[in-house]
């Protein structure tokens, strides 16, 4: 049966790559709509997100690790 519980998720970060606000964790495709007509997120998309977040760990970088720099060319092209 096909409906909007469907989805299909392909993770882009990936273990041990610097996250920073905005990035790309993943790209998600499912069937049906996320936001409403104010463009407002519905709940379906926020429980979404909060699952794909849930598997995600991060940690701060410790003052004995120097900063990780973001890849070259790894920062999304619109």
């Amino acid at each position: 049966m096909r409906d909007e519980s469907e989805a299909f998720y392909l993770r882009i970060a990936g273990a041990g790559q610097y996250r920073y606000p905005g990035a790309d964790l993943g790209i998600l495709v499912t069937r049906g709509r996320f936001m409403d007509e104010e463009h407002e997120l519905l709940d379906r998309a926020r429980t979404w997100i909060s699952g794909i977040k849930s598997e995600f760990l991060s940690e701060a970088p410790g003052d004995d690790r120097p900063p990780v720099r973001p890849e070259p060319f790894g920062f999304k092209m619109l």
